[in-house]
């Protein structure tokens, strides 16, 4: 995984090996596909005002580029509309797809600065029954996998 930014756009780069690829066959006609956590995805959590706890954005990609964006907030989530651009390319026979995601910073914040420490996490799930895999960038050490833990998320600190 990799990150860039501008003060315009967050870019993250996933690069997943895989077994199996389990995805849905149906999204809307832009690609953006409610529950995608229950395939393939690798997931992005970032939490630009930790004034909040339990207010972050949530960014979801699968192998055929379809994903979701998504306001989380206490007791519920909507669609964010963050306009993020995406492209995935899959490599068959290294068995590894790879993903690239340009984030606008105004949709994760509206006074974005480069001197704020934001919480962020990165997920992997892979496949569509259990026993699936299940990876962390900061494992939530939940008892069943849940990755909806801010207090888990670790530190994103920006450099010039």
């Amino acid at each position: 995984m990799h990150l860039l930014w501008t003060p315009a756009t967050l870019f993250v780069r996933f690069r997943a090996k895989y077994r199996n690829i389990k995805v849905f066959p149906d999204a809307r006609e832009d690609g953006w596909r409610d529950e995608l956590w229950y395939r393939d995805v690798a997931e992005v959590f970032l939490q630009p005002d930790c004034r909040e706890p339990r207010k972050y954005k949530e960014f979801e990609i699968s192998p055929n580029g379809q994903w979701i964006d998504l306001n989380i907030f206490s007791g519920g989530k909507e669609e964010l509309r963050s306009k993020l651009r995406r492209r995935v390319v899959q490599d068959a026979p290294a068995k590894t797809w790879t993903a690239e995601l340009a984030i606008p910073m105004l949709s994760l914040t509206p006074d974005f600065d480069a001197k704020q420490i934001w919480r962020v996490n990165f997920f992997r799930v892979e496949g569509e029954a259990e026993p699936r895999f299940y990876s962390a960038w900061s494992p939530t050490y939940s008892r069943e996998p849940n990755f909806h833990i801010p207090g888990a998320f670790g530190k994103l600190v920006f450099r010039e």
